[in-house]
């Protein structure tokens, strides 16, 4: 028994179910002591729930349980062990069949030395299909609402706040995938830039992998992640340091990275205009509608900060194969260079010159000339974030909400005003920095999340 909980701690929880598995089986079952078997049931229910098969976890705990009540002279440690586990168990069946998860409770569990979750992927109304011309995608199955959650994944691996992290996230993959082959396969299956598909291959019963296609596959389809997204307050980062924290180089100032791989997501395309949003909570990744979404739309995410120039985010996907034709890439192509240019100077002077608040967002509108009117205006809409940033430092509330209404009007998105609150008629462009504004303008404000 000792050998099956050597294997649960290094991470072989595919080998420690065959084993107990094994013990179980044996014709000789019926010889062996109550403590070997109760073990070997408890070992197989913990390896079935590390590789997410949590219903049949649950038959091997409810085993134990019968074996503990009905041993003579009832073991009542056991059943109490027990009794708890299953607890567990149904709470997680919960997340992965109904979606309902305890939202307080992660956020307390998470820390700095507690990132590895014990919760339950949910796959909601949402499926890997081909698309036309990116290859595979992530497609909804029925039409939903705003806010709607779509999925919330546990991470494959993860790495973070570690300065190798693009290295040590290629070994993680790497280890995990010898370690259990069985959860290596959707890993293997994902885009990799390459004419030949990344495969397992068995030899000597050992599993091999071309460590070159892993690397390639985790450069290719890694999230750059915080800790936690509720970790980036709106008064202390600006829209571009939110974004950087969602995407691939997700690096600190001491130059430590973090990046994990959440294998369904990876599916998610790029849109520069994303119908889908993803905050995250320690190794699990929400991804939820950014706006209201008919059947059979393919959910897209953004891969880089939507107020860089058309020319670094087109360099950016060159990785990927594909040219993005979204419309804020087309109007970026149409807009002279020089309105381009002064978008990035406008939104630094904002940062830097507070004493100008009242003009630069009227300013920064000027460049967009094709039609100042049109969303999404992500330059107009990063000035009047920092205005709304300056006013709220300075406990000018009123003015700070004001601004943050004009943020949302230039991502795209009207409301229907009342004395109390703003409801949303039309959805904009969805993006960090739009939720992060939405908690932290109050009761007044509709929340996002």
């Amino acid at each position: 028994m000792q050998s099956l909980l050597s294997l649960l701690k290094t991470g072989f929880p595919e080998n420690a179910f065959d084993d107990a598995q094994f013990v179980l089986e044996d014709k000789n079952c019926d010889s062996i002591s109550y403590k070997t078997r109760w073990k070997a049931h408890f070992r197989a229910a913990q390896a079935l729930s590390s590789l997410q098969r949590f219903q049949e976890s649950l038959v091997y705990l409810k085993t134990m349980l019968e074996l503990a009540t009905k041993r003579e002279g009832p073991d009542k440690e056991a059943t109490k062990l027990v009794s708890e586990r299953i607890l567990a168990v149904e709470q997680r069946l919960q997340e992965q069949e109904h979606g309902k998860y305890d939202f307080l409770q992660m956020a307390r569990a998470v820390s700095k030395n507690k990132l590895l979750l014990d919760q339950a992927t949910y796959v909601g109304p949402v499926q890997i299909r081909e698309t036309k011309d990116r290859s595979r995608g992530l497609l909804l199955a029925k039409a939903v609402e705003a806010g709607k959650l779509l999925l919330r994944e546990k991470a494959f691996a993860a790495v973070y706040e570690d300065p190798d992290y693009a290295d040590k996230l290629t070994l993680v993959n790497g280890n995990k995938s010898f370690r259990n082959p069985f959860l290596a396969t959707p890993l293997l299956s994902l885009y990799n830039a390459s004419i030949s598909d990344a495969k397992l291959s068995i030899i000597d019963e050992k599993p091999i992998i071309d460590s070159y296609l892993l690397e390639r596959i985790t450069a290719l389809n890694c999230f750059g992640c915080p800790i936690s997204s509720s970790e980036d307050p709106l008064t202390r980062r600006t829209h571009q340091e939110l974004e950087s924290s969602s995407f691939s180089n997700s690096v600190s100032p001491q130059g430590r990275g973090s990046a994990g791989i959440w294998v369904r997501a990876s599916s998610i395309n790029d849109d520069c205009v994303p119908n889908g949003h993803r905050p995250f909570i320690g190794d699990m990744m929400t991804v939820r509608a950014a706006s209201p979404t008919s059947v059979n739309t393919e959910l897209t995410f953004t891969y880089m900060p939507s107020d860089h120039e058309c020319a670094k985010r087109r360099d950016a996907m060159e990785h990927w194969g594909w040219v993005c034709d979204c419309s804020l890439c087309v109007m970026d192509k149409l807009l002279p260079r020089n309105l381009l240019w002064s978008q990035t100077k406008i939104l630094k002077e904002t940062k830097a010159m507070l004493s100008l608040l009242q003009i630069v967002p009227s300013a920064a509108n000027n460049t967009y000339s094709i039609d100042p009117t049109q969303p999404p205006r992500t330059a107009t809409a990063d000035s009047l974030l920092v205005l709304a940033l300056a006013f709220y430092e300075r406990e000018e509330y009123s003015e700070a909400e004001t601004y943050i209404l004009c943020f949302f009007v230039a991502l795209g998105f009207k409301f229907a005003v009342t004395a109390t609150s703003f409801q949303v008629t039309t959805w904009g462009l969805v993006i960090e920095p739009t939720v992060t504004a939405s908690q932290f303008s109050g009761a007044r404000m509709v929340t996002l999340s």
